[in-house]
């Protein structure tokens, strides 16, 4: 079986890839961590305070990889570092709504059989950090050998916003069920449980905790 190379590819706004690099060297771990984000509510006569979802937190992939040109003596900067660096710089273009956006590129990092999972790519998103580390130079300085630390943080893709004139209307009534609590309704309509203030607010609720089942939610649109 032939040996398959882990390639880092630079994504524009509007989804096409502009440019790829394979790894000179596999790496030999792949680190990946994810978060979530929950906050806290104190529950009266309980010494534990209860807590809320307020929505999954960026994975986030850190890798380390060895990049070498002694045997061609080209500077290593020039074939890839300046690649790694290159996802700092903004670019200008449009998204895939059409909308003009000036940004860094995104990354995709892939390695691996394209039969496992339906796919290949290990994380898609931003560049958040490279650290370089020249260790070998010819006589002239130039360097020919790196090892680039390199992080990779997962982004969702970008929800569409509100139209600004439908803001002030209903967009959907919600019909409590038995055990439902705000938080929950607010994390499965609006992708964040920290909106449920947002819920009480619009149908002043005395006590956002207290829902009984049949009661009737009016769901507008975020401010």
């Amino acid at each position: 079986m032939a040996l398959t190379k882990a390639k880092i590819v630079k994504i524009k706004a509007d989804g096409t890839e502009s440019e790829s690099k394979d790894c000179l060297f596999n790496p030999e771990t792949l680190s990946y961590s994810r978060s979530a984000s929950w906050t806290t509510r104190t529950v009266p006569q309980n010494s534990l305070p209860r807590y809320i979802f307020s929505g999954g937190g960026s994975g986030s992939l850190s890798v380390t990889l060895i990049f070498d040109t002694s045997d061609t003596g080209e500077d290593v900067r020039t074939k890839y570092t300046k690649f790694l660096f290159s996802f700092f710089q903004v670019e200008s273009g449009t998204d895939k709504d059409g909308n003009a956006v000036e940004q860094p590129p995104y990354c995709r990092f892939e390695w691996g059989d394209k039969d496992w999972a339906g796919g290949y790519t290990f994380v898609k998103g931003v560049v958040t950090n490279v650290k370089v580390d020249y260790t070998l130079f010819l006589e002239s300085g130039k360097p020919i050998r790196a090892k680039a630390s390199l992080t990779i943080n997962e982004v969702g893709e970008a929800t569409q916003a509100q139209n600004p004139t439908s803001r002030s209307e209903a967009r959907k009534m919600w019909i409590v069920r038995e055990g439902e609590r705000l938080d929950w309704i607010a994390y499965r309509e609006y992708g964040d449980s920290a909106q449920w203030r947002h819920i009480a607010q619009t149908n002043d609720l005395a006590d956002p905790w207290d829902l009984y089942p049949g009661q009737v939610l009016k769901l507008t649109p975020l401010p």
